[in-house]
């Protein structure tokens, strides 16, 4: 039951972090590809990955499994790669503070999610992404980050918290 509180609470924080910088980015009317939109864009997806992660579902060996991937695919995706660096660097401080065994791999998931984000954005376009796209988007990124579960821990650790948590892994992306 704390699994589906917390992942119902990370799905809560994401929606009301979507209507607050939809309503600021319409309010301040900023140019679509604009360095200064990016930037109000990766700040308050970066915000809303600080407070993902602050309510995270716990798994084995201290990892903590949250929908961290959502804001920073989204700000990388849609808005720029200056957007998801700011998102990821405000995440990724996030996730160190809130340390553990696994707080490296946690860090390091913000770079593996802002490669793959941005390589998707370059060769893919900038679509609106239907079911289709969104499954492909999601089952990239949870690929893309597997590395992340083997740094700073050994390899039976990391294969612990995978085996154990794969459907939390994929729920949150």
């Amino acid at each position: 039951m704390e699994i589906f509180a917390s992942l119902s609470l990370n799905i809560a924080l994401l929606l009301i972090a979507a209507v607050c910088i939809f309503l600021i980015i319409a309010k301040a009317e900023l140019p679509l590809d604009s360095r200064r939109r990016q930037a109000v864009v990766g700040v308050f997806f970066g915000l809303a990955a600080v407070a993902v992660i602050e309510f995270p579902v716990y798994g084995p060996f201290g990892s903590a499994f949250d929908t961290r991937a959502a804001p920073l695919l989204v700000s990388t995706y849609y808005v720029g790669p200056l957007a998801g660096g700011i998102t990821a660097i405000l995440g990724a401080a996030a996730r160190l503070n809130v340390g553990g065994p696994a707080a490296i791999g946690g860090v390091a998931s913000f770079g593996f999610y802002l490669v793959f984000a941005f390589l998707l954005r370059k060769y893919w376009g900038r679509y609106a992404l239907g079911l289709s796209g969104l499954t492909i988007l999601a089952s990239g990124a949870t690929l893309s980050v597997l590395p992340s579960f083997f740094i700073g821990q050994s390899i039976a650790a990391g294969w612990k918290i995978l085996l154990t948590f794969w459907p939390i892994l994929l729920a949150g992306n």
